[in-house]
């Protein structure tokens, strides 16, 4: 093995060569190299001395080369550095990322269609403009790649990797002193085949294993291309033969033995697998079955060290690869289970091979599916959050039992009040065959059905109700209808009184339907106040979803025999979340709109010659004399910024030591701008984060290149605060001497899980300082009517005032600590008047507990049920 490490400087030059095996060199030790095999994931993580000379070299942005156990040499970018003293030695923790990730993140790849290509052709697109090229793509065969919207590279290569089954590897090619070339390998299968069996059993020491049932289903509904009048292929029209222990049965394959493993009393778990390059029913059916093999059983995964592994199954440490393939035997199935398993994850250290680990799974993408109650739970607690800093009632936020799993029991006939009783009717009751194989709720007749939970909603937001049912029986000599949406309640829980039907009919408003149209699905949305069906009634709190069943002969009297069944009801904020809806950046930075034409007052590099405001208007398309890049994309003011240097910078704070953008270690954020020259000769920049921890880490963006043929064009750096950090402040860059550059719409953003692109620009809240939308602060004087000091938007009328904290009924405080709560729904302990953080003392529901979440919250909150956590 190659233990050496090479770090290069900003130009991909080597600085330095770290070698344990030279004497009084600088050292490396507690190195962890991961590598997975989706998407080509890999990460660094190595420690050196501090007190060497030689540790000063090691800055974030720049650069190390890893060679792996083939002799490949991979580069890394160093991205945090985390200097701490560890048992009396001063040491600095580097924390790499695959350098092109963030290459990748930095390129944009605008809407294309790649009409019958193959995988090198697709990945030449996604790469251009990237520095990185095709090193060697193995043939599989031609697709249609669609490249929608304007998506990163990185992500236009995740796509085509996707749409072709393929695995990616990165490396570079070195010549001893700069990196000459960035190639990417697509390969269909990485690693070989082990002509060896792995063997787990309840009394094997040293291994892990973890049994992962989410995206199981037992069935697949099939769903192909559809034709020229919308249509979609389904496996209705295929007739040939069915694979041995699978079932076909009108759209759908069902696996027989994952039915007698993981049926729900009897019953198939659905899920959809739509292929839209299947054209015929044949091709369907075997890409169909191809994925339910995949999916209709446990994704296991098995954690061993390469020690282990090699005297479990004779496999050589040295040989393991990523991708490799072992067969496994689990004798804790009943029957035991035969697999196939594949190498998803390896760590590897050059210095410890102890540390040394493998998992070992199948290696699938998970399939979304609507019997997923995790995710359902984890949905359901996301929009519980967006409504915390509402400081709304958390008692429900959607539809309990959407599909009808728990019978009868979470719908009433009834309306009025925080509780009602459960749907009793005699007119309704529940049987099988959904239109997703789960249950329905039967009605015969005429019948009035509503949501038992009451819902708050805040009427400012925008709420989607989808209803799906049909009719298996019309009633004779007569017809019937569907009508959908909400009943407004007041506070108490009450229906609103008013001249206004407090209903609100916005997702079916009395439509008749018909045996032969199957089933029929409603949609429609509700939001702000008003008389129409599509808006909530004025004063409503809470709602109540609702639907009717209208099942009437002629003469306007209800028919008992016309049957209607509902399979799905489903009521969801479809809001865009808080998360992704707060520009954090303050003082006015993200739009320059506050500040005054002129020189900006702000700490600036040495060769900097102009920072100065310009306000220009706004501007007019329809005017020639206008060009885009010489007015501000928001308001009428922008920032240009001008030196005689290769790093003319300025940082958007009072001064120096001011860090006005707070942070928490550990989480990830993204900071973006706008950019444009309206100079003919290319200008680069770029956007930076320095964050205020004593090395003072700095996180850039890749450097953009622009002139005035590419107008505005929008740049991001996105990274990981390190522990030791609580602010930081942003930077604007200009490399080219003599060349001004202009700057506007500035966004810093906290990154949502699975996030990896700043999302579409919005005004900070604090920079809109000319209205009073923020509320105000007024001071009276003993026995006076009107106020003696006032702050509001429009400024302050204090010459002086002071506060150590400040009281009153209406005033919240925001919360930092973390904190857990115990809910214990079934047991003896259980009561909502409890405290709820000790275990021996837990609240009785989840909705008090959430009810308990502070409505402006800074800190963890952990929430746990007494037999697992939510």
């Amino acid at each position: 093995m190659n233990k050496k490490l090479f770090l290069l400087d900003e130009n991909m030059t080597c600085v330095k060569v770290l070698d344990n095996d030279v004497p009084q060199g600088l050292p490396y030790f507690d190195d962890l190299h991961t590598e997975k095999l989706e998407h080509g994931f890999r990460t660094f993580e190595f420690t050196i001395p501090a007190d060497y000379d030689d540790s000063a070299l090691f800055i974030a942005e720049r650069f190390i080369i890893y060679p792996n156990m083939d002799n490949q040499l991979e580069l890394f970018t160093i991205k945090e550095i985390n200097e701490s003293n560890k048992d009396g030695q001063y040491i600095k923790k580097v924390s790499c990322e695959n350098t092109a990730v963030s290459n990748l993140l930095g390129s944009i790849v605008r809407p294309t269609v790649l009409n019958s290509t193959n995988i090198e052709n697709a990945l030449k697109v996604a790469l251009a403009s990237t520095g990185w090229e095709i090193g060697h793509a193995e043939y599989s065969g031609f697709k249609d790649i669609e490249l929608k919207d304007y998506r990163t590279s990185l992500k236009a290569v995740h796509d085509i990797l996707d749409a072709f089954g393929a695995e990616i590897e990165f490396f570079v090619e070195f010549d001893g002193v700069k990196v000459t070339k960035k190639k990417i390998n697509a390969r269909i299968h990485r690693g070989h085949e082990a002509k060896v069996r792995f063997e787990y059993g309840r009394s094997l020491a040293g291994v892990e294993k973890l049994e992962d049932s989410q995206g199981l289903v037992t069935a697949l509904i099939g769903i192909g291309k559809g034709d020229s009048q919308g249509s979609e292929l389904t496996l209705k029209s295929y007739t040939g033969s069915v694979a041995s222990g699978f079932e076909k049965k009108e759209d759908w394959i069902g696996n027989l033995d994952a039915l007698n493993r993981y049926g729900k009393n009897g019953r198939h778990i659905f899920g959809v697998f739509k292929d839209n390059d299947a054209t015929n029913a044949v091709e369907l059916y075997e890409r169909t079955l191809e994925k339910l093999k995949e999916v209709s059983k446990p994704r296991l995964t098995y954690k061993v060290d390469l020690i282990n592994l090699e005297r479990l199954t004779g496999y050589e440490t040295h040989r393991v690869r990523i991708g490799d393939t072992l067969a496994i035997k689990d004798s804790t199935f009943k029957p035991e289970l035969l697999l196939e398993a594949r190498v998803i994850e390896l760590k590897r250290s050059k210095t410890d091979p102890t540390r040394d680990r493998v998992m070992l799974g199948e290696y699938v993408q998970t399939l979304s599916n609507y019997a997923d109650k995790l995710n359902d739970l984890q949905n359901t607690i996301n929009r519980y959050e967006n409504k915390w800093n509402e400081g709304v009632d958390l008692t429900f936020s959607t539809i309990t039992d959407p599909y009808f799993e728990h019978g009868k029991t979470f719908y009433s006939n009834s309306f009025e009040g925080k509780e009602v009783p459960p749907l009793t009717s005699s007119n309704t009751s529940i049987v099988s065959g959904g239109s997703m194989g789960g249950n329905v709720l039967q009605i015969k007749g005429y019948s009035w059905i509503y949501g038992r939970n009451p819902i708050p909603v805040d009427v400012t937001r925008t709420y989607k109700m989808t209803l799906r049912a049909r009719v298996t029986q019309l009633p004779a000599g007569g017809y019937t209808k569907i009508s959908a949406g909400i009943l407004s309640l007041d506070k108490d829980y009450k229906s609103i009184s008013t001249s206004e039907d407090p209903k609100k009919y916005f997702v079916s408003n009395g439509d008749s339907i018909t045996v032969e149209k199957g089933w029929i699905t409603f949609e429609g949305t509700i939001t702000g106040v008003g008389n129409n069906n599509s808006q909530f009634r004025e004063g409503t709190i809470y709602v109540r979803p609702l639907f009717i069943a209208i099942n009437r002969i002629s003469n306007e009297q209800t028919a008992t025999d016309g049957i209607v069944e509902v399979d799905f009801c489903e009521f969801k904020d479809v809001t865009i979340s808080k998360g992704l809806d707060r520009n954090i950046i303050n003082h006015g930075f993200d739009s320059f709109e506050t500040y005054p034409e002129g020189a900006l007052s702000v700490p600036k590099s040495s060769t900097v010659d102009l920072h100065h405001i310009y306000g220009l208007g706004q501007y007019d398309p329809e005017n020639s004399d206008h060009k885009p890049y010489d007015f501000p994309l928001y308001g009428e003011k922008f920032i240009r910024l001008r030196g005689t240097g290769n790093d003319n910078n300025i940082l958007l704070s009072p001064d120096e030591d001011t860090f006005p953008i707070p942070l928490v270690g550990g989480k990830k954020y993204i900071f973006s701008g706008y950019g444009a020259n309206h100079n003919s000769t290319v200008a680069e920049w770029k956007l930076g984060v320095v964050t205020n921890n004593y090395s003072r880490t700095q996180f850039l963006s890749p450097i953009q290149f622009t002139n005035m043929d590419n107008g505005w064009t929008r740049t991001f750096v996105m990274f990981t605060a390190p522990s030791d950090v609580t602010g930081a402040v942003l930077k604007l860059i200009t490399a080219t001497p003599n060349l001004s550059l202009s700057f506007d719409q500035l966004m810093f953003e906290e990154a949502q899980d699975g996030q990896t692109e700043p999302t579409t620009w919005r005004e900070a809240k604090t920079t809109n300082i000319q209205t009073n939308s923020d509320g105000s602060l007024s001071v009276y004087g003993q026995g006076s009517e009107a106020p003696i000091h006032v702050i509001n938007g429009d400024g302050a009328a204090f010459t002086n005032l002071s506060a150590d904290r400040i009281t009153s009924p209406n005033i919240v405080t925001r919360n930092y600590e973390d904190f857990t709560l115990y809910v214990d729904p079934r047991g003896e302990n259980g009561s909502d008047t409890n405290a709820g953080t000790d275990m021996n003392a837990p609240l009785k529901s989840l909705s008090e507990a959430l009810s308990r979440i502070p409505q402006y919250n800074e800190g963890l909150i952990r929430i746990y049920i007494v037999d697992g956590v939510v």
